[in-house]
């Protein structure tokens, strides 16, 4: 390749000449990988069972992927078999699940929307790949994957429910962690309500450095208590091998839904994060509020009771009715939790039971949910402006929490066959091909008269994969 490296140096800035390169390379990529196919559906058409299937005619189709747009022909045949048209070449490679969005594409658009609002995810979708996205396409995509892993939801519940489920995970204890993340959903233009969008988390103890949490995995959505509970439930039996002198702990913040878990015989304890802020919330006076948190932590559950009652008969109810409220909201709140306030090694001691982590893990005070998970809603979907659809946000939550447990691409690529981006949600491809670069850039644009000669991809045929293509083509058969 050849360059005016004087004039070059004089009008180039390396952002254009990246930018330029990268339009590029992705139009190299879509050039490649439609000759790719075309090629690998030639080689299906010569090779096929000619008796069984029938050639009737090519067809245009489109695949939409991290590089952009892939337009290509491919053969159409009757199957005498099964009375079906067929595509081999769909057949072969598995695109009958891809729809017009490749698995790669999707994952990317997910991870992206995770991080950030949809327009935003949008902008970064368009300037890191060599396909251009509105902000509803991005929604678009992760309501369908959403709803996708909800399906996947329904059948660990429909298993556990027949008795079909066999988690294979041995463990002495099973720890689960319950909370609850307010969002503003929309109920129109002007007006916004808050509803509870519930988590879980699930896992049987911490590493043996106490930073990691073993067999971790998390559940959040919109669902109502009763069928949370049991997905819940079923995620626990999906994951964890289960035995009847198994312990069951749970910690939250003593919310009904969260203590009336599909399991009843577990131990329950009193979130500490919850304890704190409660009481520091509703005693202002520093030195009371500092003296029964400081007996509550130790242990004298009863002396920080009767600390509370001591407080509340020192108020003047006439001059101090919000103390006086507060106050006896934090009396109410512990005492109606009293069974959950010791921790949960001083409760399964009572219970006599001698618990031994095994090899490689430790077991230590609860209390991850907050910090951990909570942060994995709030820090992408809790703001001022933010307004959610139920169905909008718990499409999105499921997304999260299954990125989390490390099976989002998993989900893609089983379930790809249903992504299916509408038309009107993708914009035109810039594709930036050096007999283009005047037409994008504009005349007399500085690239066409520093290159004095083409990309090799893109001046030339891409038969100059055809070495490739053929090594390809040869394995197909054991496809």
């Amino acid at each position: 390749m050849n360059y005016n490296f004087e004039k070059l140096l004089k009008t180039a800035k390396f952002q254009d000449l990246e930018k330029w390169i990268y339009e590029s390379v992705c139009e190299a990529a879509r050039n490649m990988t439609k000759e790719l196919l075309e090629e690998l559906d030639k080689f299906l058409q010569q090779t096929r069972d000619t008796k069984r299937y029938v050639n009737k005619q090519k067809r245009k189709t489109t695949i939409k992927t991290v590089y952009g747009e892939v337009e290509y022909i491919r053969h159409m045949y009757y199957d005498r078999k099964t009375g079906h048209h067929v595509y081999l070449l769909d057949e072969k490679l598995q695109m009958e699940k891809i729809g017009t969005v490749s698995a790669n594409l999707a994952q990317v658009i997910a991870e992206a929307a995770v991080e950030m609002p949809y327009r935003k995810a949008a902008e970064l979708i368009s300037q890191t790949t060599g396909q251009t996205i509105s902000s509803h396409g991005a929604w678009n995509v992760v309501q369908k994957i959403g709803e996708e892993i909800g399906k996947e939801e329904e059948i660990i519940l429909n298993e556990m429910e027949e008795e079909t489920t066999r988690g294979e995970t041995e463990s002495p204890i099973i720890f689960l962690e319950a909370d609850g993340v307010y969002l503003n959903i929309q109920k129109n233009k002007k007006k916004a309500k808050s509803q509870e969008m519930k988590l879980a988390t699930v896992y049987s103890g911490w590493s043996d450095d106490g930073k990691k949490l073993v067999n971790k995995k998390v559940l959040a959505g919109m669902a109502g208590s009763t069928k949370f509970n049991s997905k819940t439930e079923a995620l626990i039996q999906s994951v964890f091998y289960i035995e009847a002198d198994q312990v069951r702990v749970l910690n939250g913040d003593g919310a009904a839904w969260i203590s009336n878990t599909y399991n009843p015989e577990r131990i329950f304890q009193l979130d500490r994060f919850h304890i704190v802020k409660k009481i520091r919330g509703c005693i202002k006076h520093k030195k009371i509020s500092s003296r029964i948190l400081e007996k509550m932590m130790s242990g004298d559950y009863e002396g920080g009771l009767q600390d509370i009652e001591t407080y509340i008969n020192s108020i003047d109810d006439d001059q101090h009715k919000t103390d006086l409220k507060n106050a006896k909201d934090l009396y109410r709140y512990l005492s109606n939790n009293i069974d959950g306030l010791p921790r949960w090694q001083e409760q399964i001691k009572k219970m006599g039971i001698d618990l031994k982590a095994p090899e490689g893990q430790i077991y230590k005070n609860m209390g991850v949910q907050e910090n951990q998970n909570c942060s994995l809603i709030t820090n992408r979907m809790k703001g001022r402006k933010m307004r959610w659809s139920v169905g909008g946000a718990d499409n999105l939550a499921k997304i999260i929490y299954t990125r989390e447990n490390g099976d989002l691409e998993k989900i893609i690529e089983k379930y790809d066959g249903e992504i299916i981006l509408p038309e009107n949600y993708v914009k035109e491809i810039k594709s930036l091909s050096a007999d283009k670069v005047k037409k994008v850039i504009g005349k007399g644009s500085k690239w066409v008269d520093i290159m004095q000669a083409g990309v090799p991809a893109l001046g030339s045929p891409v038969g100059n994969y055809t070495d490739a293509l053929r090594a390809l083509s040869l394995g197909i058969q054991d496809m």
